[in-house]
């Protein structure tokens, strides 16, 4: 995933709104060969983020900013978003092969698995707690000091 880019829409008292469109700030996104983290919720075309606001930074609306996230925040978001499934499926997998399951019931099993590791990362990444710690900060705009 690459920064986005992205231009602010309103500022209020303690963050700003940008509006990032977000099929255009990744290459491999646009051209249909992204990560696949778009299935769990991400939508196509334009989006809003809310995004706090920098102390010592000076912001106007249409300003265009690009907007950052922190590697090991994007980490722990790939964790959730993959490791929750692939540890779900794995389990149910070596459960299936100690208890003599069928490869049929055992297909079975493990598709409802994925789809449980899945729903649940959509729900945790849903939760207000959990988002904050993935929120984008702006990187890169003219008035920002860094």
């Amino acid at each position: 995933m690459e920064q986005a880019r992205g231009r602010i829409t309103a500022i209020l008292e303690d963050r700003i709104i940008v509006e990032v469109d977000t099929a255009s700030f990744c290459s491999r996104c646009s051209t249909g060969k992204g990560c696949g983290a778009g299935l769990l919720g991400a939508d196509r075309g334009s989006r809003q983020v809310d995004v706090p606001l920098p102390d010592h930074a000076r912001f106007d609306e249409g300003d265009e900013v690009t907007l950052e996230l922190a590697p090991q925040s994007l980490l722990r978001a790939a964790l959730i978003v993959y490791g929750g499934p692939l540890l779900a499926v794995a389990v149910v997998s070596l459960a299936a092969f100690l208890l003599g399951w069928s490869d049929l019931v055992s297909v079975a099993v493990m598709l409802a698995a994925a789809v449980l590791g899945v729903t649940v990362g959509r729900w945790r990444l849903r939760r207000a707690n959990c988002l904050k710690q993935f929120t984008p900060v702006i990187g890169g705009h003219p008035g920002t000091v860094r």
